[in-house]
């Protein structure tokens, strides 16, 4: 698979490469400082998932989350960060993103949810799910009974 690190810290940037590129299954590990930065490698390279930042000058990872997923729908978009906000995560799940972990996260974690999240997994960080769930969960709800109130108001009719 072939991977796009998008994050503004170089220290940051370097060592998710270092871990990355010790996996055989990654092939290409390229790099992007900004979410405007992301989207010219997109159009320039084939990238089968990306590990984005959330935070970034120029352009941040959730407005570079909605173009990928809109031009490049196919690609896997991995959310990296070090905000547990559950207004980021809703927004970045909201724009396509496929999983989202906390900067926090040790190698293997790290590897595993890139791994899951190629293969079509939904990894999310324990401490970020328990506050984002019940929030879905409500909006859901919110949204059955407005359907369900418009649904008795023509079977009346």
């Amino acid at each position: 698979m072939n991977v796009l690190i998008v994050e503004d810290q170089s220290i940051v940037r370097q060592g998710l490469k270092l871990m990355l590129e010790q996996d055989s299954q990654i092939k290409r590990v390229a790099e992007a400082e900004n979410g405007e930065e992301a989207i010219k490698k997109m159009e320039e390279l084939v990238i089968d998932l990306v590990l984005m930042d959330i935070r970034m000058p120029v352009m941040n990872g959730i407005e570079a989350t909605r173009v990928i997923k809109s031009r490049w729908p196919h690609v896997k978009i991995l959310m990296l960060t070090t905000f547990n906000d559950d207004e980021y995560a809703i927004q970045a799940l909201k724009y396509g993103a496929n999983a989202f972990l906390l900067k926090t996260s040790d190698q293997k974690v790290l590897l595993d949810a890139v791994h899951s999240c190629f293969q079509g997994g939904m990894p999310i960080n324990e401490e970020v799910a328990a506050k984002v769930m019940p929030r879905l969960l409500q909006r859901v709800d919110k949204s059955l009974k407005s359907h369900s109130r418009l649904v008795s108001r023509i079977l009346q009719d």
